[in-house]
């Protein structure tokens, strides 16, 4: 089975997945990364009129990139 490497990027700031995870497809590994993205946003919500900008990156064994999702917030206080 592959192994899919998720790394996050929030702004100039990059965590890089050391680990990994075992799955069966690109479609499994898509999931995944929306799924972060969703659990990721309730803890970055801006509350202060900025906005936040959150990217996970989708790498194989390699390092090389197979895809990223992103999620961009942005709250505007009236």
């Amino acid at each position: 089975m592959p192994r899919y490497f998720f790394n996050a990027r929030e702004g100039a700031e990059v965590t890089r997945d050391e680990t990994g995870v075992e799955l069966t497809d690109l479609s499994a590994a898509r999931k995944v990364a929306v799924r972060a993205l969703t659990e990721r946003a309730e803890d970055i919500l801006p509350d202060d009129g900025s906005h936040k900008d959150m990217v996970i990156e989708v790498t194989n064994e390699a390092g090389e990139p197979l895809f990223e999702a992103s999620l961009k917030f942005r709250l505007t206080l009236d």
